[in-house]
């Protein structure tokens, strides 16, 4: 859980599925046809908690970001041209979304406080 601006009540991360449900079912169906089901199983609820700070891309954290490498058990796919997911032990950390201006303002919008 996070807290809010203040500091002293939490706030609800937002969730995947409920901020932008099109790309939740992208994701999924995408995940699906590679027989990774137990990873699409995630997308719904995987918490949105900070976007990229890249100008101009719609990737955002699902995981706290780390300070070096991901570490152990990383892995990245390539979804198509557009998703890439980062993966540490087939958990998604990292969702890269490339050329979807829709997403970054979505995401813009959420986190006005992390805009480039």
């Amino acid at each position: 859980m996070q807290t809010s601006a203040e500091g002293t009540s939490p706030v609800e991360p937002h969730l995947l599925g409920d901020v932008l449900p099109e790309l939740a079912v992208e994701l999924e169906r995408h995940l699906i046809e590679a027989n990774a089901c137990d990873i699409a199983e995630q997308v719904r609820t995987l918490p949105i908690l900070a976007r990229c700070g890249c100008d101009g891309c719609g990737s955002f954290y699902t995981a706290p970001e780390p300070d070096g490498p991901w570490g152990p058990g990383h892995q990245s796919w390539g979804l198509n041209s557009q998703l890439i997911l980062d993966l540490v032990n087939r958990r998604i950390v990292f969702v890269e979304v490339l050329d979807r201006d829709d997403i970054r303002d979505a995401l813009s919008r959420l986190f006005p406080q992390q805009n480039p």
